[in-house]
């Protein structure tokens, strides 16, 4: 039993170092920074643009600057987008396409496939995520010249669990159907309408917390830099999440999504 313990260990270390190669070697993964890294570059000249010529005035407290809708607030929909190409297609790629004969007659056990494959996704997809804070740093640092240094460290921990979650529901989506294209437009769909517009309408028409959605919890990644209150006032109802609340969203959606992925995985067969 010890044995093969050890050797399942030692296939998942194997199956991450090569899977998060290939992720790395791999063109999406070069777009994606390339979009990040245009991303912050517009932001940044954009900034130094309006500032210098008196048409925007920044105040100087880091914290506020960081957790702005400009600097942070696209955090997740890098880490949506970067998960659902990382992820979308992990697992119907071994159903969908001939490839998966090979893959699936090795001697690994699918669950240590599984959670190689989405280790290294999710180390990706936090990788993207890093890249762009490294733009907003600087960014706090030329227009605030400070940073808040724990409330940053935190707030980068809440995004690792964030990608997690994000790249847990993709392999969730990635598990139900056979064709990769398929499964990544159904996850791109589901980061990017299903989800913001069901959060919305939950909030604003039927007044009520839309706890049971990862777009709502979204808003945590930028809490310990800036606390948010629970709830705003308005004519409408409009919800913010406890930092706690967040957490318990995100790791909620990993476990669950995860789970079903692997139980999917485990007993589905390929034909091609």
């Amino acid at each position: 039993m010890t044995e093969a313990v050890l050797g399942d260990e030692r296939q998942l270390l194997v199956a991450v170092r090569y899977q998060l190669q290939s992720y790395l070697r791999t063109y999406r993964f070069f777009a994606m920074v390339a979009i990040v890294v245009a991303l912050g570059t517009t932001i940044f000249t954009l900034l130094a643009y309006l500032t210098n010529n008196g048409t925007l005035r920044i105040a100087p407290d880091s914290s506020a600057f960081l957790a702005g809708p400009a600097i942070l607030g696209f955090l997740a929909t890098i880490v949506y987008f970067s998960a659902a190409l990382v992820g979308g297609d992990a697992i119907s790629t071994d159903f969908g396409a001939r490839t998966g004969y090979y893959t699936l007659v090795l001697p690994i056990r699918r669950r240590v496939l599984l959670l190689g494959r989405y280790i290294a996704a999710v180390l990706t997809t936090f990788l993207i995520a890093l890249l762009y804070y490294i733009f907003a740093i600087a960014m706090a640092i030329y227009f605030t010249g400070g940073l808040p240094v724990v409330g940053l460290v935190e707030s980068m921990l809440v995004a690792f669990l964030f990608s997690a979650a994000a790249v847990a529901l993709a392999f969730f989506f990635s598990s139900l159907v056979k064709s990769p294209a398929l499964s990544i437009l159904l996850t791109v769909l589901m980061f990017f309408v299903i989800l913001p517009i069901l959060t919305s309408v939950v909030a604003a028409i039927a007044n009520v917390e839309p706890w049971f959605a990862l777009s709502y919890a979204e808003a945590s990644i930028t809490e310990p830099i800036v606390p948010l209150s629970h709830r705003e006032s308005g004519p409408f109802g409009s919800f913010q999440p406890y930092l706690w609340e967040g957490l318990v969203i995100m790791a909620a959606y990993l476990v669950v999504s995860l789970l079903l992925s692997y139980l999917i995985y485990e007993f589905k067969e390929s034909t091609g």
